[in-house]
């Protein structure tokens, strides 16, 4: 491939070398004559040029459109999330309300429990005591 390109260089130098030096007019009919003074190897490169730029513009266009797109999702997503970030939170505030209610009732519960507990055993020592008393006025 690079051969043929290469010889077509040195043709088209030659031809153009050699059309310097005849009359215009003999110029003139020599490189318009056939494919319109270019070569067929040099038409298909020119094609398959435009052809590769044209899908590298379209390759460039459509990352334009998708980065774009990902951006907006990005954006939606940043702000989705954040709106269910601060109702985590509110709920996260409500249920620890909740707890620390429950747990102030369960204290508060406990608290009379103890001193119910409490008393039951002053009463249990008194009539320990009692019955301690009685038997030893029993023995004597």
């Amino acid at each position: 491939m690079v051969s043929t390109i290469l010889a077509n260089l040195e043709g088209c130098q030659e031809r153009v070398l050699a059309g310097r030096l005849q009359p215009k007019r003999q110029r003139h009919a020599k490189c318009c004559s056939g494919t319109g003074g270019y070569s067929a190897g040099w038409v298909f490169v020119i094609g398959a040029l435009l052809i590769v730029t044209g899908v590298l513009v379209l390759t460039l266009i459509e990352s334009k459109k998708a980065r774009a797109e990902v951006a907006a999702t990005l954006g939606s997503s940043v702000v989705r999330q954040n709106a269910l970030s601060q109702e985590h939170r509110a709920e996260i505030e409500e249920i620890n309300k909740q707890n620390l209610l429950k747990m102030a009732a369960v204290s508060k519960d406990h608290h009379y429990e103890m001193e119910n507990l409490w008393i039951i055993l002053s009463i249990a020592e008194q009539d320990l005591d009692a019955a301690l008393k009685v038997a030893s006025k029993a023995t004597q």
